[in-house]
């Protein structure tokens, strides 16, 4: 013990101290912590924090809150349109199998070869003895939609 020197280092609670030996732990550890200085009020927290937001950032939040609450009630419409079409279709079946018992009851309630003789004693003539005459009825000129016209003005701007 000669050679070693009085100070000698000794592990304490995760940092290397050091100490004299036959000093007691308990005497070097101070009882009380001396309190640290205030802050200096620049530095101190303060209790209420002001939160910057750029409006333009808030305006485009807010237009993408529109535009989803408006992309929703396409789409809830849209759903609504689907159901009134499947309610129309359903409509347009039973209507057609009405419209079909109606016709067959209408002509089980006429003899058809009876309404034949009869349109023949008055004066009418089958069909296949009618003359036919052709004749040519030009067909209007359709008119033009807008994506025509469009094209249409394009291309005669830049032929």
């Amino acid at each position: 013990m000669a050679n070693r020197s009085p100070f000698s280092f000794h592990y304490i609670g995760g940092s290397v101290a050091e100490s004299l030996e036959g000093i007691s732990y308990s005497n070097a550890i101070p009882q009380e912590l001396p309190h640290s200085p205030a802050l200096p009020p620049r530095l101190a927290q303060p209790k209420e924090r002001v939160i910057r937001v750029d409006l333009v950032s808030l305006a485009g939040l807010v237009l993408s809150v529109i535009l989803a609450a408006s992309m929703l009630a396409a789409g809830m419409g849209f759903y609504e349109s689907l159901e009134a079409r499947d309610a129309a279709q359903a409509q347009v079946q039973l209507l057609q199998q009405e419209q079909a018992q109606l016709r067959t009851a209408y002509e089980a309630g006429y003899d058809l070869e009876a309404v034949r003789q009869k349109a023949l004693d008055m004066g009418m003539i089958p069909i296949s003895e009618a003359k036919t005459v052709p004749l040519e009825v030009p067909a209007p000129a359709e008119e033009l939609t807008f994506w025509q016209w469009f094209r249409d003005y394009f291309t005669g701007l830049f032929a």
